[in-house]
């Protein structure tokens, strides 16, 4: 049997004990004189059973007793840091509830946060966290607790934000962020808890979807009007029972109808397209509807210069320049087709080819 040690240090009205060892059966006498006199003192007693190896039922049942007594002192004695066969001993004895040590996580929704009750475990574990050492290890595993517990508030919260095209996943990690935030900022002395949480939460989010789910940034501005032409959207369908146009819109919002198109242009540009992506009707990438680039374009000035000079050669020899590089055909094939010898189309084509070069040039 390993040797029970109890530490205990006082955070001003939080008194912290750390158990070490084992508390079966024949320990739990030591367990009670330890700490009766710190519950009888009218402060918060936080129990760390982190470093505890065994938990007899006896000694479940006295630490049930203390915390029976240190209400009866207006105190409120809490387990932290259960874990393994100790854990399993409150659960089994059923003296975690009591203890504030929880199986699943804190019923937000079922709470009245106006009005807790007296048994309730989340604002006694927010007050112990707001008076004890950030760089305690106990500080560090109550806190894990609170955000495990309130995990169900910042989901909730996240929800609400689903609908504006931005991955789930990373919405409820913003909110579990500024949830972390919250609870390292709060301080009871300062107001009640979660109106605090819901409105960090809420703005942390609001700020991620205007900072960093734009591919290309507008200006706030058209950002603010974005979310609200589309709200005004969805309001306006429901109350006209109709799409409402872009007048609608801008007389709902006091806005200008080009503000509203603008608007709307710059919600358009809130999401990137992979170049990978299938074009609709179509099961070809989109990259392979792109436009590429025309080297002939580089010709174009070129032909708008020669165009009068083409105009005003002969017949037959503009004839033999469309065979030659419109049709591609030898000069054997353009004499026998004209009825000319080809040394004759080689004359031919080679000073209507130094006319052509000297205009160029002129021009030029």
């Amino acid at each position: 049997m390993s040797r029970l040690v109890i530490d205990s240090q006082q955070f001003e009205q939080v008194q912290l004990a750390v158990v070490r060892g084992s508390l079966d059966d024949g320990s739990a006498t030591d367990l009670r004189d330890a700490l009766h006199p710190l519950c009888q003192q009218g402060c918060d007693v936080l129990l760390d059973l982190s470093e505890a190896t065994g938990l007899g039922a006896g000694a479940a049942d006295v630490l049930e007793r203390l915390a029976a007594d240190a209400r009866d002192s207006g105190a409120h004695l809490q387990v932290v840091g259960a874990k393994g066969a100790v854990l399993e001993t409150l659960q089994t004895t059923g003296t975690a509830e009591s203890l504030g040590v929880h199986k699943a996580g804190y019923p937000y929704a079922s709470r009245s946060r106006t009005h807790p009750g007296p048994d309730d475990p989340l604002p006694r574990a927010l007050d112990h966290l707001a008076r004890l050492p950030h760089d305690s290890p106990t500080y560090r595993q109550l806190r894990d607790r609170v955000v495990t517990d309130l995990l169900p508030l910042a989901n909730q919260i996240a929800r609400r934000f689903h609908h504006r095209g931005e991955p789930g996943e990373d919405l409820t990690q913003v909110a579990v962020v500024a949830l972390i935030n919250v609870i390292d900022r709060y301080h009871p002395d300062r107001g009640d808890f979660f109106p605090f949480a819901v409105t960090t939460m809420t703005g942390e989010l609001k700020r991620h979807l205007r900072d960093r789910s734009w591919a290309v940034r507008p200006p706030r501005r058209l950002q603010q009007l974005s979310l609200e032409v589309r709200w005004a959207e969805t309001h306006l369908g429901q109350l006209l029972g109709r799409s409402p146009t872009a007048a609608d819109i801008a007389d709902f919002l006091d806005v200008s109808e080009e503000s509203v198109l603008e608007a709307v242009a710059a919600h358009q540009a809130r999401r990137s397209t992979s170049l990978e992506a299938p074009v609709r009707a179509a099961d070809v990438p989109l990259v392979d509807t792109l436009g590429d680039t025309d080297h002939r374009l580089d010709d174009i000035d070129s032909w708008v210069s020669l165009r009068d000079v083409i105009a005003n050669l002969p017949e037959r020899t503009r004839k033999i320049l469309q065979m030659r590089f419109g049709h591609g055909m030898t000069q054997s094939q353009i004499a026998q087709a004209v009825g000319v010898s080809q040394m004759h189309v080689s004359r031919i084509l080679t000073a209507t080819l130094h006319r052509l070069r000297q205009a160029l040039t002129s021009d030029e």
